[in-house]
This record gives structure tokens, C-alpha cells and sequence, in this order.
């Protein structure tokens, strides 16, 4: 066998792993692209358990957002953003303006 052989089989050899390998590259990028929109949706499912359990937590944001998200706050019709404001306000001790 001479060296222009030897080098033949070695080109061969080469483009049939780079093949290989990028047939493994498309392989692994769509279980990754699988495995990141799993982990996005269970972040998403994940916030929006922690926001129902907020909302049904506190009786008057649960009656707000189950009456068309207005509430009477003393005497005074106030959409849930407000109450809210209002209630880490009072929580903090800062006066609302």
C-alpha cells in the first residue's frame, strides 16, 4: 500500500466520522430543543400554580378576581392591581399618595 492509498483511506475514514458526527450533533439538538421547551412549560405550569394559590390565599383578591376583578375597598370600587399596590404599601409602612 502506498502513501497516496494510505491517504485515500484516511479521507475516507475522516468524512465517514464527520458524517457520523453530525448526524449525532442533529440527534442531540433536538432532544435538547425537547428537553428546554419540557423545562419552559413546567416553569410556566410552575408560576401560574404560585399565582392561583396567591389569588385563592387571600379572600379578597379571591373575591376580586371572581367578580370581574373590581372590589369594594372601603366603600371605594378598586381593580385588583390597586388593592394590591394598597396592601404592599400598608405592608411596608409607606404611604400611598
Amino acid at each position: 500500500m502506498n502513501w497516496d492509498a494510505l491517504g485515500a483511506v484516511g479521507e475516507l475514514l475522516g468524512a465517514v466520522l464527520v458524517g457520523t458526527t453530525l448526524i449525532y450533533l442533529a440527534f442531540q439538538l433536538r432532544l435538547n430543543t425537547k428537553a428546554l421547551t419540557s423545562s419552559t412549560f413546567q416553569a410556566v405550569s410552575s408560576n401560574m400554580a404560585s399565582n392561583m394559590e396567591f389569588f385563592a390565599s387571600d379572600p379578597t383578591i379571591s373575591a376580586c378576581v371572581t367578580h370581574q376583578l373590581c372590589c369594594n375597598h372601603g366603600g371605594v370600587a378598586i381593580n385588583v392591581g390597586t388593592y394590591l399596590q394598597r396592601r404592599r404599601l400598608a405592608t411596608t409602612g409607606c404611604k400611598s399618595g
